[in-house]
């Protein structure tokens, strides 16, 4: 089963880097926010309308294309990234952890699959047999419009079957899409008998590969660069397969199914097919297999220092419920230097509220709606010592029962740790490790060891932990 405990998945998140690099002190004095012209980020538009009914003649394979280079690192406005990121269902990093920061589609790790260490951050190892993730199959992963994207880099010389993300199960006709390292596999219609296939060469190394169809086209981009396409069979997927990360599904024990040899990062599912110059914007955002911008030619620098004014614009994104504002919000940061590292450590220990706000939330641990109840309770138990001091003067003057019952309750509860606190907003916490895991200084990886051992009983429980999940140093 999936292990949900977003504080044991945040401590699991930021173990993750410490057991695979070293740690430095960080720099003395601490560190603010140094000033730079603000980047806002524009208005989200609406992902495009979804194209009609799809032809039904079955395409053959198409040529393998030319080896596509790497794209070079280059800095992505934060404006553009969000748009090229408009429609996001599904992200899975693979930072130390299988979850969602995207949706709810939460991965769970099967036969082996573990997390591994690349200079640009966490991957996902799939190399031993059967090893991949399940994500389930919910509706948002059968867009009739879609984009799924990945990096990818293969531990054999000329990858192609492995599959990368998949609901196609072998020897059953049914409406599938099978994208792996090599070749695309969409069937679609009853039984999923239209049929098309196509396949071409992926390099070396850390490669990007987008594969964007809809009810008339099925392209496939490496490295941002349009590498071949063909006819589209229709609009596929919905089967009662699940779809997994690594490998394609299988229902029998143990699994007919060959994982992928090598690493896997920073799968993206879109409702949309994306055009392709997002694509290129995609590959160019970031490459796992380089370092980080700010340890470049190995001296830790600030490389797009941000203010205190845009630091506060991007945790709003970094908190909210927009997904590509998230993940625009995580890449900016991560290239923003040691000025960010206490403003994000400062944000995670999410500080008591003041007094006024308080008082609302006690005067609402007696308000006519549950929901509402239930809601103040559980933020005045995450709160520090001045709170708790304010609920027993509460208990000294009248209150009414109900009111009564939940101060006491929190009370009696134990004192609120720095986990707690964490813990109140999961998708917000696993954000912000990730911005710092990304950031990669000695500074960001002094604040995650901080943090790693702030919410633990002790570092032998927290590499027991770790090594329960599966995770490993390269």
């Amino acid at each position: 089963m999936l292990d949900l405990n977003p504080r044991r998945i945040v401590r699991l998140a930021a173990l993750s880097v410490l057991l695979a690099a070293g740690c430095s002190s960080p720099p003395a004095g601490k560190p603010v926010c140094a000033p730079a012209p603000p980047v806002p980020l524009a208005a989200l538009g609406k992902p495009t309308a979804n194209d009609a009914a799809a032809p039904a003649t079955p395409t053959t394979p198409s040529s393998p294309a030319p080896v596509v280079s790497r794209p070079s690192r280059v800095f992505i406005p934060d404006d553009k990234l969000a748009l090229a990121t408009r429609g996001l269902v599904s992200w899975w990093p693979f930072a130390g952890h299988a979850y969602d920061l995207a949706g709810t589609n939460h991965g769970e790790l099967q036969y082996g699959a573990c997390y591994t260490h690349a200079p640009g951050g966490d991957c996902l190892s799939c190399d031993h047999l059967h090893a991949h993730v399940n994500v389930g199959n919910s509706p948002t992963l059968n867009p009739p419009a879609y984009t799924f994207a990945a990096w990818i880099k293969s531990g054999i010389a000329t990858p192609s079957s492995e599959a990368i993300l998949s609901n196609h199960h072998h020897g059953v006709s049914m409406p599938s899409v099978n994208f792996c390292a090599g070749q695309a596999l969409v069937c679609a219609g009853p039984q999923g008998g239209r049929t098309a296939q196509m396949g071409w060469h992926t390099p070396q190394g850390w490669t990007h590969l987008a594969l964007v169809g809809d009810a008339k086209k099925v392209r496939i981009y490496v490295n941002g660069d349009l590498a071949g396409e063909m006819d589209s069979p229709g609009t596929p997927w919905a089967n009662p397969e699940p779809f997994t990360i690594g490998a394609s599904p299988s229902s029998l024990l143990p699994p007919t199914m060959a994982s992928y040899k090598g690493h896997i990062a920073d799968v993206m599912v879109f409702a949309r097919t994306l055009p392709p110059e997002e694509v290129a914007t995609l590959a160019q955002a970031r490459n796992p297999g380089a370092a980080p911008v700010a340890i470049a030619d190995g001296a830790a620098r600030a490389a797009e220092p941000v203010t205190d004014a845009e630091f506060d614009a991007l945790w709003a994104d970094l908190t909210g419920a927009s997904a590509p504002r998230a993940y625009a919000a995580v890449t900016r940061l991560a290239r923003a230097g040691d000025g960010v590292v206490p403003c994000l450590v400062a944000h995670l220990a999410l500080p008591a509220k003041g007094l006024d706000d308080v008082k609302t939330l006690i005067a609402q641990l007696d308000d006519d709606r549950w929901e509402i109840r239930e809601a103040a309770s559980r933020a005045l138990a995450v709160q520090g010592d001045d709170v708790r001091i304010e609920l027993r003067k509460r208990l000294e003057g009248k209150t009414t029962p109900e009111a009564r019952a939940r101060m006491e309750a929190i009370l009696s509860a134990a004192p609120p740790t720095r986990a707690d606190r964490l813990a109140e907003g999961d998708a917000r916490s696993l954000r912000a490790v990730l911005a710092l895991q990304r950031l990669g200084t000695p500074a960001a990886t002094a604040a995650l060891r901080e943090i790693a051992a702030d919410m633990s009983r002790g570092p032998d429980r927290l590499a027991a932990e770790a090594g329960l999940k599966g995770g490993k140093a390269p």
